[in-house]
């Protein structure tokens, strides 16, 4: 008898082809796509953007800020020209993940300094890129570090004498000639790409994961939400409601409506929760978050018909449905911020609705956008939104007429 109903539970399983989806290939996809994400980020090869401006004439300067930019370790961009003001604004704007700005004469050891700009809710990125700065000028460079640390015991000492001097430096040649040795920290000085006043920022963290988890549960629930057309389907409500050409159109548009503005709803409720635990500042970007908050429902609610119109029950777009929110939510940075990824992986990236509805909140949150800063991000939302919706009345009717 144990043997037998093992038997048809495994039948059963055998010809569910939505159980089989969910056992056996989305574990091991989310999986492979994890792996490429944590992989890349604990052997500390992240795949960054860097943003680079020399401004210093100093030809020592001018030498490793070359052999940087061209050493492969990040995707490093510069124009001739750029200041720290364009460093910022690139990090700032997200085409960037951190910059370096060689703004001094290195070969002068006490004021030498690099200068990494940060994006708050990056700052890992931040850190990776001091820390292979201080490998590469440790490896290019390594005179540079050991004067900066000599100069650091002559000042608390009260100063080398002519001696000591003399034995420093023909160790330092000698050095040289040696291993590199690791530089100090005391080169780099970290400086933020956001504006620290003149208007209502948040938390970067808490901004990203207010846009990230809102277009999660968005997509989630209004999938949801979309699945009654299988059941008007099934139950012949559909052709009863069909009562003109054009009423595939108007009976999917009713319903792109609604779930639009559920979702909208459900979207601000996020951000209220936002604003009164964490002192967000909801209330004065409210305008900004309304509009984006349409935006991510529109596209939710199209893709959510559009997804529901090609399956034939409930439980096969319960199962697709799945399998397609929690694809684009990893793949998107709603689980895992993006940077972080494979380069090849963030490249997916904007094939998801995700990655444009955390820009968007993101922008208006924590970066202080306006809203052509964030048309771009709105504009892809509801274009997506749209043409699925026509892509859902057309599959539906198709099936009418068959």
């Amino acid at each position: 008898m144990i043997t037998g109903i093992m038997q048809v539970m495994a039948l059963r399983l055998l010809r569910d082809r939505g159980a089989l989806v969910l056992a056996f290939l989305l574990p091991p996809l989310i999986f492979a796509i994890f792996a490429a994400i944590f992989s890349n980020a604990s052997n500390g090869d992240l795949d960054l953007d860097v943003a680079m401006a020399v401004t210093s004439e100093a030809e020592r300067t001018q030498e490793l800020a070359g052999a940087f930019a061209i050493s492969g370790k990040f995707n490093v961009f510069t124009e001739a020209g750029w200041t720290r003001e364009d460093v910022r604004q690139q990090v700032r704007d997200g085409f960037a993940d951190t910059g370096v700005i060689f703004s001094s004469d290195l070969s002068d050891v006490a004021e030498a300094t690099v200068e990494i700009v940060i994006e708050p809710s990056r700052d890992i990125a931040a850190t990776v890129l001091a820390g292979q700065l201080q490998q590469f000028i440790a490896e290019e460079a390594p005179d540079l570090a050991i004067r900066r640390n000599a100069l650091t015991v002559s000042t608390l000492t009260g100063g080398f004498t002519p001696e000591q001097s003399g034995r420093f430096d023909a160790a330092l040649v000698e050095l040289m000639a040696d291993e590199s040795r690791e530089s100090s920290d005391g080169f780099y000085q970290r400086i933020s790409a956001l504006d620290e006043a003149g208007r209502a920022t948040a938390d970067p963290s808490i901004a990203y994961y207010a846009g990230a988890t809102a277009i999660l549960f968005l997509l989630f629930s209004l999938m949801q939400g979309a699945t009654i057309s299988l059941e008007e389907r099934r139950n012949a409500i559909t052709e009863r409601l069909l009562l003109g050409p054009s009423g595939i159109l108007r009976l999917t548009l009713g319903k792109f409506l609604y779930l639009t503005l559920q979702g909208t709803a459900q979207a601000i409720v996020i951000f209220i929760v936002a604003a009164i635990v964490f002192e967000v500042p909801v209330i004065a970007n409210a305008g900004l978050l309304l509009v984006v908050s349409l935006s991510m429902a529109a596209c939710a609610a199209g893709l959510a018909l559009f997804v529901t119109s090609l399956c034939s029950t409930p439980t096969q777009a319960h199962t697709v449905q799945t399998f397609l929110v929690l694809i684009f939510s990893s793949i998107g940075g709603s689980m895992v911020p993006r940077f972080m990824m494979p380069d090849w992986l963030q490249s997916l990236g904007y094939f998801t609705p995700n990655t444009w509805a955390i820009e968007a909140v993101y922008g208006v949150l924590a970066r202080g956008e306006t809203l052509a800063g964030i048309s771009a991000a709105c504009a892809i939302l509801i274009i997506t939104g749209v043409v699925s919706l026509f892509g859902s009345a057309f599959v539906s009717h198709q099936l009418m007429r068959s």
